[in-house]
């Protein structure tokens, strides 16, 4: 059962990106069979870079001050180690069919779900668009394991702002990861209407 008082900092957490963060890796991700997010990008970098990268770039230093922990070219092995050792572990990438993106290729529901410890009793944050499959299986397999994502579609940008906002709103307050994403999300929809 997850405590929903206790008090998370960005220091509890990590953010593992799936997809490619590079010039190089975005490039590979063309050739590759099992990878399928770049590809959405026709192969023109400089599109990749204004619809994604360059958002990163700015939003990763903020990130990086609040404490977060932040994996590139997360492979499923390394997501699954994710468990080990922090509270909560945010997820972003990309959904294909019934499979998340990896740095290692779509790894499907399944594979996904073998990996997530019995053990943890922490909070699995999916940035990953429509991963309702996912979401079931762990519930099912995983009980210990909360599971939270926002069902709607957004751009990488939307949710490099939303997760600045987020992080930085832990960081600056004693509040539970839950609330924390609760007034955030209300924010945004406030902002939106």
């Amino acid at each position: 059962m997850i405590n929903n008082s206790i008090f998370t900092k960005p220091s509890n957490c990590i953010f593992g990106f799936g997809i490619p963060n590079s010039k190089e890796s975005f490039f590979e991700d063309q050739e590759n069979a099992s990878k399928d997010f770049a590809k959405m990008f026709g192969g023109v970098w400089s599109r990749y870079y204004y619809q994604f990268i360059r958002e990163l770039e700015f939003t990763e230093p903020k990130l990086f001050v609040t404490g977060l922990k932040i994996k590139h070219n997360l492979t499923l092995e390394d997501f699954h180690k994710m468990f080990n050792s922090y509270y909560v572990v945010v997820l972003f990438s990309h959904w294909k069919g019934d499979a998340v993106e990896f740095s290692d290729g779509l790894k499907s529901t399944s594979e996904i779900v073998e990996g997530i410890p019995s053990s943890f009793h922490g909070i699995l944050d999916l940035c990953v668009c429509h991963p309702d499959r996912l979401a079931l299986l762990i519930r099912e397999k995983k009980p210990n394991c909360l599971v939270r994502y926002i069902p709607n579609k957004a751009t990488p940008i939307f949710w490099l702002n939303f997760y600045l906002v987020l992080f930085s709103y832990l960081n600056s307050n004693d509040l539970s990861y839950l609330k924390a994403l609760e007034d955030t999300i209300f924010e945004f929809l406030k902002s939106k209407s």
